[in-house]
């Protein structure tokens, strides 16, 4: 389990190339401490973690929990605008087209009666 909770951590720390060089003092810390959970092959390794160590990766998880949170936030808000927009969208295509068509009947209506177009005069 230890293994897996740890192999987790590494894909969430892992940097994309264009961030390598730029670690922050905090990421250097959590990769210590990863370090530390990949040495330890029984439960006496667990020993060699220190109270600041787990302290650090909980502050670390609970900080990376709280950045889910709020990108799951953000990106259902973005959606329901989103969706609110396309309704919207939709709201001004099917007046325009309701009024492209009446507009065509009182330039048909022009015509019938006798008044010039634009285009005849």
């Amino acid at each position: 389990m230890i293994a897996y909770t740890h192999y987790s951590l590494s894909l969430a720390v892992l940097p994309c190339p264009k961030q390598q060089g730029t670690f922050s003092e905090k990421d250097e810390q959590l990769r210590a401490i990863l370090a530390k959970l990949d040495a330890i092959d029984d439960e006496s390794g667990v020993s060699g973690l220190t109270v600041e160590d787990v302290t650090g990766l909980r502050r670390q998880l609970h900080d990376g929990q709280n950045l889910i949170r709020e990108t799951l936030d953000r990106l259902r808000q973005s959606q329901e605008e989103s969706e609110m927009n396309a309704r919207k969208r939709d709201e001004i295509e099917t007046r325009l087209a309701a009024l492209e068509a009446e507009y065509e009947e009182l330039i048909g209506e022009s015509v019938d009666k006798g008044f010039p177009t634009a285009h005849q005069c």
